[in-house]
């Protein structure tokens, strides 16, 4: 959550850490998990920066939501999805 707000590089290794010792795999890991492979590297001093792959970010989001969604009672995962997509959509638009 921080990250979100001051995307700085202490706060992205912040939450690749918490990202990787969650103790289950729910949305808030893979959540952390998104911004942390959203850049910078996966390594830390003094070993070589690892940059994260392209696709990682996207895939941690989907695992996210997806983990999310199942939570929800089947009847109400469509109104559910559609509403986070919209919510989505206009994070998006406010940049």
């Amino acid at each position: 959550e921080t990250w979100v707000s001051e995307p700085e590089e202490e706060n992205r290794l912040t939450a690749l850490e918490e990202g990787l010792k969650a103790s289950d795999s729910g949305p808030p890991a893979w959540t952390a998990l998104a911004a942390a492979w959203s850049g910078g590297s996966l390594t830390a001093e003094p070993y070589q920066p690892v940059p994260p792959a392209p696709f990682l970010t996207a895939q941690a989001v989907r695992a996210s939501v997806l983990t999310a969604i199942a939570m929800v009672r089947r009847p109400e995962r469509k109104e559910c999805l559609e509403a986070a997509v919209d919510a989505a959509l206009r994070l998006i638009e406010q940049d």
